[in-house]
C-alpha cells in the first residue's frame, strides 16, 4: 500500500504536475519542467515557489520584443494561438 503510493505519488509530480501546468499557463511542458528544476537548483524551496510567475514572466518579456518573439513562440504550447504582442509605440514612432 505504501509503495502503491509513494509510485502514483511520483508520477503525479513528475509527469502530471507540469503538463497540466504547461497547459493552464499556456507553456510547454518542458519549460515548466525545466523551469520548476532550475529554480529549485538555484534557491531551493524558494525556487518551487518563484519558477511559475518567474517563467511567464520571462515569456510576456520575450513576447513584448519583435526580436525575441521567436523565442517565447518555442515556449508557448501553441505558437499559432499566441501571436507575438506589438511593442508599445507612439505615433512618434518611424517604424510604421
Amino acid at each position: 500500500m505504501v509503495i502503491g503510493g509513494t509510485i502514483l505519488n511520483l508520477v503525479a509530480e513528475n509527469l502530471l504536475e507540469p503538463s497540466l501546468t504547461g497547459r493552464a499557463l499556456q507553456l510547454s511542458t518542458w519549460y515548466v519542467f525545466v523551469m520548476f528544476f532550475a529554480t529549485i537548483w538555484l534557491l531551493g524551496p524558494i525556487g518551487a515557489l518563484l519558477a511559475m510567475p518567474v517563467g511567464v514572466l520571462i515569456v510576456l518579456v520575450l513576447r513584448d520584443s519583435e526580436r525575441t518573439s521567436w523565442a517565447a513562440a518555442m515556449l508557448a504550447r501553441d505558437p499559432a494561438d499566441h501571436p507575438p504582442v506589438r511593442s508599445l509605440s507612439g505615433p512618434w514612432s518611424e517604424t510604421d
